[in-house]
């Protein structure tokens, strides 16, 4: 996939998490036990995955338009001055957690709210300034350089070791979407991955699985992943491609479409 487009779903993504956050608040204000062990996971999550794979992304990205002249200073420093200002949030959160001797307080309340309202303004801002500068002056050969180094990195997110760890949050992002779809009469959200994915998601080593996985319908509408020739590998949806995926680890080619699957057509 572009990094734009990556960077998108990945917004997507992480906002889905700020509404299973903001659930735990609504109980807290509402004088209701929070889940405080699907925070602390929340905020290993926004230290781990922003931090080590989507931030570098956009500095990436935000160096290569500053190259091009096309950026002043004035983005580039707003954008890393936001993204120390969520990291120090994120820290005053897992302290806000740890503290009180596990009772509720104002003080994790209202930590709480600066951390779902401030991360939400942030990505606002990124959408409006960041990303129409990306789509309007960077190239696809500019796409390629960028991906292939970031895709290299070790992502967090789909390590295996780490899997069950993350597993309860993509549980309550789905459970609170179905929950979302029938309230409000509708098919749920999570219709793209169905609940249950990630007890089979960190098992996909291999492109074949994933097809093999796509053709049993267990993932949606008629995908099929592909290796591109030369390098990369093409998602596929009734035969036309939606996004492609540049690594060379196929095993990471796998868990990318999934990722992809599960945020790319939330908006």
């Amino acid at each position: 996939m572009s990094l734009l487009t990556m960077l998108q779903t990945e917004h997507r993504n992480l906002a889905r998490l700020l509404d299973v956050a903001e659930g735990e608040l609504l109980k807290m204000e509402g004088g209701i036990e929070c889940d405080r062990e699907l925070l602390r996971a929340v905020a290993e999550y926004w230290r781990e995955y922003p931090g080590q794979c989507h931030h570098p992304k956009e500095d990436l990205a935000l160096e290569k338009l500053q190259q091009r002249g096309v950026l002043g200073p004035e983005l580039p420093a707003a954008v890393a001055r936001e993204h120390v200002e969520l990291s120090l949030l994120n820290e005053s959160l897992t302290r806000a957690l740890d503290g009180g001797g596990g009772k509720q307080s104002a003080e994790l309340e209202a930590v709480l709210r600066q951390f779902i309202d401030r991360n939400r303004d942030h990505m606002r801002n990124e959408e409006r300034s960041f990303f129409p500068a990306m789509h309007q002056h960077l190239a696809e050969e500019d796409w390629e350089d960028l991906e292939f180094d970031l895709f290299d990195r070790e992502d967090p997110v789909f390590h295996q070791a780490d899997e069950s760890k993350y597993r309860v949050l993509l549980d309550a992002i789905l459970a609170m979407e179905e929950r979302r779809a029938a309230g409000q009469g509708q098919q749920p959200a999570g219709e793209e991955l169905q609940p249950g994915v990630t007890d089979w998601i960190a098992d996909i080593t291999t492109v074949a699985q994933f097809n093999e996985l796509a053709a049993a319908g267990r993932l949606p509408g008629d995908v099929h992943l592909r290796a591109k020739p030369g390098k990369g590998y093409v998602l596929e949806r009734g035969g036309t491609p939606i996004t492609t995926i540049p690594t060379a680890d196929e095993q990471r080619a796998a868990w990318c479409a999934c990722y992809f699957l599960l945020g790319a057509d939330r908006g």
